[in-house]
């Protein structure tokens, strides 16, 4: 038990408690509960005492440094205690003292409560601490508050932290958890991101297939974000498009592509002269500025095809490997009315 509680700790905090035990910090060490409440005193910046708190369910810290709970002086503690039991050396007990009464059992929660129905899944009688993760959490999902501070989830977690002001976004906002199931998974992605973990008790909650199917979704979700964002430039000229608009396509051959153009009232497309790709260009080749016309998005789109690599326009023999081809191209498949409309081969 001794070693495994140290997976709750931070590595930088086991490093540094490692660091205190080697240098033989911890200077007293005693029971004052048998087999149950164990004090040491370790000396850091100043001498602070560690009070160790074992259950069944695991070992509970408390310190008197700033840090309070999971702290390095806890886990110096905790080392020099699984030395000592290596070696079978206990710590010297206290002048015997009367027996305290009992501790007063947890009481749990209602059986149709949030905290019941998890503690109901993982088959467990709450802790304390326990208790109190499941009650924020429980608040946050009611509320359903879909971002947080990071001070919030380090408080969640028993833990102070001195850089905790950012936000934490627990879900997107017009994507909420339909369940429980996927409010604990979206609450243990929050946590890893900041480095934290759901209590070791408690991590049954979360159903990893679950937690990478949003993430999954939250990423092309992010992703369709962006392409909207990329095309909502060319989509606002429509909101003033003339009815007479030329339309232009791209016709892809084994050497490379070509732009042709449709005027209004032709049936049939033509081949587009610099010229004109340079009018509709806004009479600028300099790369970056961008279309300044009353084309479609798929025209503008095609039109950008046509922009070489030191800002020249080229109508024809369009090179096949050339970024903006690739990049036109990519943006008028992502809409497939788009890519019809205004792209064919030679054949």
């Amino acid at each position: 038990m001794l070693i495994q509680s140290l997976e709750f700790f931070e590595r930088h905090i086991i490093k540094r408690g490692t660091q205190l035990f080697a240098r033989q910090s911890v200077r007293h060490v005693e029971w004052v509960e048998p087999g149950a409440i164990l004090r040491g005193e370790v000396q850091g910046s100043e001498l602070y005492t560690v009070t160790l708190d074992f259950s069944p369910d695991g070992i509970e810290t408390s310190c008197t440094c700033p840090y309070e709970v999971g702290c390095k002086h806890a886990v110096a503690l905790i080392l020099l205690l699984q030395v000592q039991s290596m070696t079978s050396v206990v710590p010297q007990t206290k002048t015997p003292k009367p027996a305290k009464p009992a501790k007063t059992a947890v009481v749990q929660p209602e059986a149709d409560s949030f905290a019941g129905r998890a503690a109901a899944r993982l088959g467990i009688i709450l802790t304390a601490s326990q208790l109190k993760f499941l009650h924020q959490a429980s608040a946050w999902w009611a509320g359903r508050q879909h971002v947080v501070s990071q001070s919030d989830l380090f408080n969640l977690c028993g833990r102070q932290s001195y850089w905790g002001y950012g936000q934490v976004q627990l879900w997107p906002a017009n994507h909420p958890p339909v369940d429980e199931t996927e409010f604990f998974a979206c609450l243990a992605g929050a946590l890893d991101a900041c480095q934290l973990a759901m209590p070791t008790a408690l991590a049954g909650l979360v159903d990893p297939t679950v937690l990478q199917r949003l993430l999954h979704k939250w990423e092309r979700l992010r992703q369709i974000d962006e392409w909207r964002r990329r095309l909502g430039s060319w989509h606002e000229p429509q909101l003033h498009l003339a009815t007479e608009a030329p339309d232009l396509r791209l016709v892809l051959h084994s050497k490379g592509a070509l732009i042709q153009v449709r005027h209004p009232g032709e049936a049939d497309f033509g081949k587009a002269s610099q010229k004109l790709l340079k009018q509709f260009w806004g009479g600028s080749t300099h790369y970056g500025n961008g279309p300044q016309n009353l084309l479609s998005a798929g025209s503008n789109l095609v039109l950008k095809a046509a922009v070489q690599q030191y800002g020249d326009l080229r109508s024809h023999d369009i090179e096949p490997l050339s970024d903006s081809l690739a990049k036109s191209l990519g943006q008028l498949i992502s809409t497939p009315q788009l890519f019809q409309t205004h792209v064919v081969t030679s054949t």
